[in-house]
């Protein structure tokens, strides 16, 4: 087996969550909170490196997008409609008919399709054994374009969706008579990742990111037909609830004791050689990507063309 120590890029892999490792370095009733999430497997594309690597670390940090067995999840407080996804093949299936990328070897899957405005950064655990790259299914680098090219369009729409609401919302409400107003309480939105009140959002980029403890820690495997059978492949939407669950663990532990350390203060160099050095910037500063930031989507015009891009701190890992 011809192995590296760390997954190649461009590739498609199963991942999945290990809570109770995110949490490790925090007390027992955080640890106890975690067992009991139980993490689905999911199908990502490893998209770019968020670090320069180096042998015999803990984990490694990538941005991925994940990848759904069906079209997109309508989600309405941010424009996304079920058409916004392209279909992997074999899958050829479309609401609108958009052609398929196309792996550079065999896909196992003819179910699953790549969701626009769709990804993830997580910390891959290393392993002992490395990794087989040469098993691994690659999407080309021109079918990465491609597929960005196709989802131009729909992030441009989504703006206009999103904004176009929000400017509804933000209208006087016409005159109500003081005994229809007692009558009729306010009407609340509800969808995917947002409760009642309409204040939890789970694809929300964190604001807690300058510290790793906060990004998924997740097993990855390269062999898919081993791995995942096509029937157990998670929704996407469960892999952010599955983040915000823990996420939200990890603040309540440091709420209940302020003096437990984060994962940063925790780990010693060279897990992360920034950490004493205020002089120093750690690529962990600049790892907040999520679903899709609002300062990623101001970037896009009306018509989903971006705009030029600001200065970003990511090292992109060039391993094609």
């Amino acid at each position: 087996m011809s192995s590296a120590f760390i997954p190649a890029l461009g590739v498609y892999a199963a991942i999945r969550m290990d809570p109770a490792a995110m949490v490790a370095h925090l007390d027992a009733q955080a640890i106890e909170e975690a067992q009991k999430i139980r993490p689905k497997t999911y199908l990502v594309l490893t998209e770019f490196g968020l670090s320069l690597p180096f042998p015999g670390w803990d984990w490694y940090a990538y941005n991925v997008r994940p990848v759904g067995p069906s079209i997109r999840v309508v989600y309405d407080k941010r424009g996304y409609e079920s058409d916004m996804c392209v279909p992997i093949f074999p899958n050829e299936t479309h609401p609108t008919g958009r052609p398929p990328v196309h792996p550079g070897s065999d896909f196992p899957y003819d179910n699953c399709f790549h969701w626009a405005a769709m990804d993830m950064d997580v910390r891959i655990l290393a392993r002992e054994e490395g990794f087989d790259n040469t098993r691994a299914i690659r999407l080309p680098v021109r079918q990465r374009m491609d597929m960005d090219l196709q989802f131009r369009p729909d992030l441009g729409r989504a703006k206009r969706t999103r904004l176009a609401r929000e400017e509804a919302m933000s209208l006087p409400p016409d005159h109500v008579a003081p005994s229809d107003a007692s009558s009729s309480p306010p009407t609340t939105e509800t969808s995917e990742g947002v409760d009642a009140g309409g204040e939890v959002d789970i694809f929300e980029p964190q604001v807690d990111f300058e510290d790793p403890e906060y990004i998924p820690l997740a097993d990855l495997w390269l062999d898919l037909a081993e791995t995942l059978k096509q029937e157990d492949i998670g929704d996407p939407v469960d892999l952010y609830r599955e983040r915000y669950a823990v996420i939200s663990l990890i603040r309540r532990a440091h709420e209940r004791n302020p003096d437990l350390p984060t994962l940063r203060e925790y780990l010693a160099p060279p897990q992360d050689p920034c950490a004493d050095d205020p002089d120093c910037d750690s690529y962990m500063s600049g790892t907040a990507s999520s679903y899709v930031s609002e300062a990623d989507e101001s970037e896009l015009s009306d018509c989903g063309v971006s705009k030029p891009k600001r200065e970003s701190i990511r090292v992109l890992v060039a391993l094609e």
